[in-house]
C-alpha cells in the first residue's frame, strides 16, 4: 500500500498528460495504475475490517513495519550525505590546492552501501524535482553507463537531504574507489542487452620457466530484439596479475578468426573510432591501462546473435616462500552471472602441486580440466622448482631467467616520511619513532609535520580517518637521503585519474630525475598510486615486513635496484630475466623475450611519460618486435585488408606475432636439430628408394 500510494504521488505532474493524450494514446492511462491500486486497497481495507475489525490491526502493523524501516532508510541516508557534504566543505578550504577536491572527499568519507547509493544520486537514481530527465524524456547519460533507477526508498530520503558534490566529482570517486571504473569507460555505442554467455580458457604453464600463457575465449551475446537499431558495443575490462602483458588478439569475422595486428595505440583509436563511430563494421581494439588493467573493445554485437574475441595474456607466476602459484585472470564487463565455463590447464613436467582448486579435474598430473558455471576467483599452486637455464634466442640475444636475490647496499637515510591511513595502528608508528629515533620522521598533513612521541597519537587519530595514502611524493625535497613507509589499498585513485591537475603536473616534473625514491611497503597490497610509479620505475620499490625494516634501519641500508638496460626484475615473482649477445639455441618459451620486452619499455616510458616532447619511437618498435600490448601500443582487428592500408597499419612479419599454444616460440636444442635432421635424411631416402623401385 506504502510503494503504491508513493507511485501516485510521484506521478502526479503526469496526470494531466495522460488525460489529454488518452483519447489518442491509450497507453497514457498507464500513469494512473498506481492510483487505481491504492484506491482499490483503501476500498477492500475499509470493507475487510468492517467485516472483522481485527484485520485493521494486522494490516496497521504490516503499515507500522513499513514505515519504519523507511524511517530507518531515510536516518542512516541522511547521516552518509552529512558525512559527504561536511567532507565537501572540507575540502574547500584545504591549503593543498594540488589535490582535488574529489581525492580529498573520497579519502575521508565511509565505503558503506548507502553512501554509494548517495553518490549514485542523479547518476543512477532518479530523484523528485520535476526534471524531464525523472520521466525518462532525455538520452542515457553517456559518462556514467549503468541504467538509470527509480528507487522509492532513495527518492524519500533525498528530499531530505541530497549531496553538494557535483556529478563530475561523484564519478571520479565512485571509479577510483568504488571499483565502478568500468561503468565509466567512454562508450561510443550502448551495451545495455549484453551478458557474457561463455568463456574458454585454455592455460599452459612451464614450472621450469615460471611462466604461463592463458587464452581466453570470450562468447557475448545481444539479448535485445530490435534489429534495426540494436548493434551494441562490448567492452570488457581485464585485471592481470601483477608483471602480465597482453601478446595476442583474435575476434571472429563471418565465423572466421581473425588475428590482430599491433601497432601504435594512437593509430588503433583512430581506426577504430572512425569505423564503430560511423561506418558500424567490425573491428576490436585492446588498450593498456594503468593498474594492471587492459580494455577490450568489440563491435558489432547484433541483437539475438553473438561475437566471440580471444585474449592471451603472459603472465609470470607469482611466488611467495617456496610455493608458485597462478592467479586465474578476470574481467569486469556485459554480466556473466549465468555463464558457462570450459577451462582446460597444461602443465609442463610433474611439479608437487599443492593447492588444486577442486572444480578441476584430472587424469593425470599435467592436464586439468572443467566444466560448468563460470567461476572467476580461482588459484592453482605447487612447489617451487630449480629454474630451467636454457633461454630463448631472438635475433642474436638470448633472454635467460634466474632467481632475484635481493641485495642491501649503505644508504644513509635523513628524514623518513610515514604515509598514514586507516591502516596504521600506534603500535606501528610507535616501533617507526623507536627505529629511526635519530632521524626526521614525517607525515603529510596539509604540509610535512615532524612527528615526535607527543604529537604521535594526535597525528594518528586525525590522520587515519583517510581510506588511502596520497600524500605528495614531488614535496620531498632530498630524494636522495629520505625514505618512505606506506601502508596501501587497492581501492584509492591512479596517477591517470590526476591527469591535467597541479598534482600531476609535478609529479611529472619531480621524476624526471634518475634519482629514485626509496619506498617501503608494509601493507598487504599496493596502492594504484605507487603501483604506476613503480611500473614506470620512478621508485626503487620493496614489499616488505617489519623484519627488513629493523634490518635496514640497524645497517644504514637498502635494497639495491637491479635494473639495467640488459635485465628486468619481476619482484612479485622473484625473478630477473636477462639479455646477453648469443647465437646458441634455447628451448624456452618465446613469453620469456615478451616479459622482457614489456618491462624494459615500463622502465623507460616512465622519463618519456615525464617529457611530453620525446617521441617514444624506440619503445614503439621494442612493443612491435615483442608483439605486445603496452602504452605506447595496442593490437587491433579489422575487417578488411582495406581498412588497415586506409588507417596506415601495416603488419610486420619479421616478429614474433600473435601468441598462441600451438607454437611455444622455443628453439630446438642441438640434439633436438639432429632428430630433425635424421628424420629428413631418411624422408629423403625412402623417397629415393621408392623412386629407384617403381624405375626397375
Amino acid at each position: 500500500f506504502l510503494l503504491f500510494l508513493y507511485m501516485s504521488i510521484y506521478l502526479f505532474p503526469l496526470y494531466i498528460f495522460g488525460i489529454i493524450l488518452a483519447p489518442a494514446l491509450g497507453i497514457s492511462l498507464h500513469s494512473f495504475a498506481p492510483l487505481f491500486i491504492t484506491i482499490t486497497t483503501i476500498v477492500l481495507v475499509a470493507k475487510m475490517c468492517s467485516y472483522r475489525k481485527t484485520y485493521r490491526y494486522s494490516f496497521f502493523a504490516g503499515l507500522s513495519l513499513a514505515f519504519m524501516a523507511t524511517v530507518l532508510f531515510c536516518i542512516q541516508w541522511a547521516l552518509a550525505v552529512k558525512d559527504l557534504n561536511k567532507a565537501y566543505r572540507q575540502s574547500r578550504i584545504n591549503d593543498n590546492p594540488d589535490i582535488p577536491t574529489w581525492v580529498q572527499i573520497a579519502q575521508q568519507v565511509s565505503r558503506d552501501a548507502i553512501t554509494e547509493k548517495a553518490l549514485k544520486l542523479g547518476l543512477v537514481y532518479t530523484e523528485p524535482g520535476g526534471n524531464w530527465d525523472e520521466w525518462g524524456f532525455s538520452m542515457p547519460s553517456l559518462n556514467y553507463n549503468e541504467p538509470k533507477k527509480h528507487d522509492p526508498l532513495i527518492g524519500l530520503a533525498s528530499l531530505f537531504r541530497k549531496p553538494a558534490i557535483g556529478s563530475d566529482e561523484k564519478i571520479r570517486i565512485l571509479e577510483s574507489t568504488y571499483n565502478n571504473r568500468y561503468a565509466t569507460e567512454e562508450r561510443l555505442w550502448a551495451g545495455d542487452n549484453l551478458t557474457t554467455e561463455n568463456i574458454s580458457t585454455h592455460i599452459r604453464i612451464w614450472p621450469e620457466w615460471q611462466i604461463a600463457y592463458t587464452e581466453k575465449t570470450i562468447a557475448v551475446h545481444n539479448g535485445g530484439a530490435n534489429r534495426f537499431r540494436g548493434q551494441e558495443e562490448a567492452i570488457y575490462l581485464f585485471t592481470l596479475p601483477e608483471g602480465s602483458v597482453v601478446s595476442s588478439l583474435s575476434l571472429w569475422v563471418n565465423g572466421v578468426e581473425e588475428k590482430g595486428i599491433l601497432t601504435t595505440k594512437e593509430k588503433a583509436t583512430t581506426a577504430y573510432n572512425s569505423i564503430v563511430g560511423v561506418e558500424k563494421r567490425d573491428p576490436s581494439v585492446i588498450h593498456w591501462q594503468e593498474g594492471n588493467q587492459v580494455s577490450v573493445r568489440v563491435f558489432p554485437v547484433m541483437p539475438d546473435d553473438q561475437r566471440l574475441f580471444k585474449i592471451g595474456v603472459t603472465t609470470p607466476l607469482r611466488k611467495y616462500e617456496n610455493v608458485i602459484v597462478y592467479d586465474n585472470i578476470f574481467f569486469t564487463g556485459p554480466s556473466g552471472t549465468k555463464a558457462t565455463e570450459t577451462i582446460k590447464l597444461e602443465i609442463s613436467g610433474k611439479p608437487e602441486i599443492i593447492n588444486k582448486p577442486s572444480i578441476l579435474r584430472s587424469t593425470d598430473q599435467r592436464v586439468f580440466a572443467y566444466d560448468g558455471k563460470y567461476k572467476p576467483d580461482w588459484q592453482f599452486s605447487f612447489k617451487a622448482q630449480d629454474i630451467n637455464q636454457h633461454g630463448f634466442v631472438y635475433k642474436g640475444k638470448a633472454y635467460t631467467i634466474a632467481r632475484y636475490n635481493q641485495q642491501l647496499m649503505p644508504y644513509a637515510i635523513e628524514q623518513v616520511y610515514v604515509d598514514i591511513n586507516n591502516e596504521w595502528e600506534k603500535k606501528e608508528l610507535d616501533d617507526i619513532l623507536q627505529l629511526f629515533r635519530h632521524k626526521d620522521i614525517l607525515v603529510y598533513q596539509n604540509g610535512w609535520l615532524k612527528t615526535t612521541e607527543q604529537n604521535a597519537e594526535e597525528l594518528l587519530k586525525q590522520l587515519s580517518k583517510q581510506h588511502f595514502p596520497f600524500f605528495p611524493l614531488y614535496g620531498i625535497k632530498n630524494a636522495a637521503k629520505a625514505l618512505v613507509i606506506t601502508k596501501g589499498n587497492t581501492a584509492a585513485p591512479n596517477l591517470k585519474d590526476l591527469k591535467d591537475t597541479p598534482f600531476d603536473a609535478k609529479t611529472r616534473k619531480y621524476f624526471k630525475t634518475d634519482e629514485q625514491l626509496k619506498v617501503l611497503d608494509l601493507g598487504k597490497s599496493v596502492s594504484p598510486y605507487f603501483k604506476t610509479l613503480i611500473e614506470q620505475r620512478a621508485l626503487n620499490y620493496e614489499k616488505a615486513d617489519w623484519s627488513l625494516l629493523k634490518q635496514i634501519a640497524a645497517d644504514h641500508a637498502f635494497p639495491v635496484s637491479q635494473e639495467t638496460e640488459d635485465q628486468v626484475v619481476l619482484k612479485d615473482a622473484g625473478l630477473v630475466i636477462k639479455r646477453t649477445d648469443s647465437s646458441d639455441a634455447g628451448n624456452a618459451p618465446d613469453h620469456l623475450y615478451r616479459l622482457f620486452a614489456y618491462n624494459n619499455i615500463m622502465r623507460q616510458f616512465g622519463k618519456y611519460r615525464n617529457d611530453t616532447l620525446q617521441d617514444p619511437v624506440n619503445l614503439v618498435a621494442e612493443a612491435e618486435q615483442a608483439y605486445i600490448v603496452t602504452p605506447v601500443s595496442s593490437l587491433i582487428v579489422l575487417e578488411s585488408q582495406a581498412d588497415y592500408e586506409r588507417f596506415n597499419i601495416k603488419d610486420s612479419k619479421d616478429n614474433l606475432q600473435n601468441a598462441s599454444h600451438n607454437k611455444s616460440g622455443a628453439v630446438p636444442e642441438p640434439h633436438e636439430w639432429a632428430l630433425i635432421i635424421t628424420g629428413l635424411v631418411s624422408l629423403w631416402y625412402l623417397h629415393k628408394n621408392r623412386r629407384l623401385k617403381k624405375a626397375i
